[in-house]
């Protein structure tokens, strides 16, 4: 995506930057807007950390 966008003539604030479970960088929008495009890198798709706390999945629905 990002030599995609760039080849479009966006200007990333950033490159993108590898972390343990996502790649990630910045963009602004035209009217100034800070815009987080990340990436999972997890080949599972889970990226939250094991160490994170989980909830039960009917505590989950209820947060939406």
């Amino acid at each position: 995506m990002y030599a995609e966008w760039s080849a479009r003539g966006a200007q990333f604030l950033t490159p993108p930057k590898r972390h343990q479970y996502e790649t990630r960088c910045y963009i602004r929008d035209p009217d100034g807007y800070l815009i987080e495009v990340g990436q999972t890198t997890d080949p599972q798709g889970d990226w939250s950390p094991a160490h994170w706390p989980s909830l039960p999945r009917d505590d989950v629905n209820q947060l939406s």
